[in-house]
């Protein structure tokens, strides 16, 4: 979306011999490196399952939608990340004690001729940050609400390695595009130890989940006409995957044409997404495959809604 920007390492280097371990340059680091980006924000799909496996006549369902849902959510955490990068070659314009300003600047080329304005405070004890992005068809203001704001909770050794949570409000965004709104996307972060990830949009909820082995779990909720009645059911999906990409995947579907009902079903997949296994009490397909097979022995249901 943005312009390329230089690292924060490559600012230092260019500060007329100043580094970043010296002040003010330092404490300008330590604000930028609590705005969230792909480190805290990026999710990486375990071995080779990709949304081309899904074009496969074989391929496993819940396997398809686990890509699916990972893929959008990579799509929105890209441009958020690449919102809160227009700032990180940028010098503030306002320094404080325990706060900065950058701005307003032209900074992002999918919206010429749009301002932005980002503020940004630190609790005196250094451990909170707050922030939030603002804009305006002119440099003088009026700011608009807060489009992207968020706050970070630093790590203990770096501000970076903390959690977080951030609100982007992709109907304002959409009205300085001039395009349709998109809702609220509420994202929730941890990168203390393996990284966690929560994704809540007006239609669905995601959480990603790193595993020390290099696998990942992904939960999964929506709603869905699963069964062809009257209503949507509520669908909640757990699946876990392996270094390599194979996975199992286990759900629960209620309401609806259920009458109350909990029905559930499960799939196992190879590395390439194909269908190894899979039982439902939806009536999709007749049972196949052999349990014994999957990566994963046992189901973990989700818990439903």
């Amino acid at each position: 979306m943005g312009r390329a920007l230089p690292t924060v390492t490559a600012l230092a280097l260019t500060a007329c011999g100043t580094t970043f371990t010296d002040e003010p340059w330092q404490e300008d680091a330590d604000f930028v490196n609590a705005l969230p980006g792909a480190e805290q924000l990026d999710v990486l799909l375990p071995g080779q399952l990709t949304s081309d496996a899904c074009a496969q006549a074989d391929a496993s369902t819940f396997a398809c939608l686990t890509v699916e849902a990972i893929d959008t959510t990579v799509g929105l955490t890209s441009v958020v990340a690449e919102l809160t990068d227009v700032i990180r070659g940028e010098t503030p314009s306002e320094r404080g004690e325990d706060h900065r300003v950058w701005g307003p600047g032209d900074w992002v080329a999918d919206l010429p001729g749009v301002f932005v304005r980002v503020e940004m405070s630190r609790s005196p004890t250094r451990s909170t940050y707050s922030w939030a992005y603002q804009l305006s068809d002119s440099s003088q203001g009026p700011w608009s609400g807060e489009l992207l704001s968020g706050t970070h909770q630093a790590g203990e050794v770096e501000v970076a390695a903390g959690s977080g949570d951030l609100v982007f409000d992709m109907d304002g965004f959409a009205d300085f595009r001039g395009t349709s709104g998109g809702g609220t996307i509420v994202i929730a972060y941890d990168v203390r130890d393996l990284t966690w990830l929560q994704l809540d949009t007006d239609v669905q909820t995601f959480t990603w989940q790193a595993l020390a082995d290099g696998g990942g779990e992904v939960t999964y909720d929506s709603a869905f006409d699963l069964v062809g009645g009257s209503a949507d059911e509520q669908f909640d999906l757990l699946a876990r995957l392996t270094p390599t990409g194979e996975g199992r995947g286990d759900a629960l579907a209620n309401g609806g044409a259920s009458g109350g009902g909990v029905a559930t079903a499960s799939e196992c997949w190879a590395a390439d997404g194909q269908l190894t296994w899979h039982t439902d009490e939806f009536g999709w397909l007749d049972d196949s495959g052999d349990e014994g097979a999957c990566a994963f022995a046992d189901p973990a249901w989700p818990a439903a809604d």
